[in-house]
């Protein structure tokens, strides 16, 4: 993963993530938003965070009906 990291740093165009495995790609990603120097999601917005995906599953189960399901 170190090796990825420098080919980022050097060239991010020249990096080809077609290859590797999920898992790994998961984990760049994670090491990345950790090493990031603010945080996404503040504290403050964390509990809106939270609401907002208790009404997911419902706006979200009816795009999906309609995206596979077309009557």
């Amino acid at each position: 993963m170190n090796h990825v990291i420098e080919l980022f740093d050097r060239d991010p165009g020249s990096v080809d993530l077609s290859t590797d495995n999920p898992v790994q790609l998961a984990a760049l990603l994670k090491r990345f938003l950790r090493d990031l120097p603010d945080p996404l999601l503040t504290y403050k917005l964390h509990k809106l965070w939270i609401g907002t995906q208790s009404k997911l599953p419902t706006v979200f189960s009816g795009f999906v009906s309609l995206t596979y399901f077309p009557s």
